[in-house]
């Protein structure tokens, strides 16, 4: 039942070899992910939209958007500083929720797991990874198990 719900509000970064320390990671993630975003699959047909503003003085995300079966989604999202980890929580309007916890991070790829709750109580964790394409294009792919889904995400300019 692994379902790469489009509200999985993640989180992406075109990280440098040398990710840095202190604020620099959080901000780059920030800076990456504010704006509008459009989302495709994994199933045939399926769309959604996530738009993402900056909030708490700098220091996280927080917005929502549809999936194609209009169904509405809010997601927030913000670094634990002491964990040195991205997290974020999302609900959706018909009873879905989720939680995604980002724990290393490589140039053009991050690794995680993600915990997805349908409306109906049903719960997956999936390990997660996103691939960077560029600055306006990532892969968001969850795997749990022999099933993997694979979203593509892309700015909308």
């Amino acid at each position: 039942m692994l379902r790469t719900s489009f509200c999985a509000v993640v989180v992406a970064v075109v990280l440098s070899p040398s990710v840095g320390s202190g604020q620099e990671l959080p901000d780059r993630i920030i800076k990456y992910f504010a704006g509008s975003w459009t989302v495709t699959g994994p199933e045939e047909g399926q769309t959604a939209t996530s738009n993402w503003k900056v909030v708490a003085g700098g220091r996280a995300i927080a917005g929502g958007g549809t999936n194609s079966q209009t169904v509405e989604h809010f997601g927030f999202g913000r670094w634990l500083s002491d964990d040195k980890i991205w997290v974020h929580d999302w609900a959706e309007e018909k009873g879905g929720y989720g939680h995604l916890e980002t724990t290393r991070f490589e140039k053009d790829t991050y690794y995680g797991k993600v915990k997805q709750v349908d409306e109906a109580g049903k719960a997956i964790v999936a390990e997660l990874r996103v691939k960077i394409i560029d600055h306006d294009h990532f892969e968001y792919i969850a795997s749990a198990g022999e099933v993997k889904r694979t979203s593509r995400w892309t700015r909308q300019k």
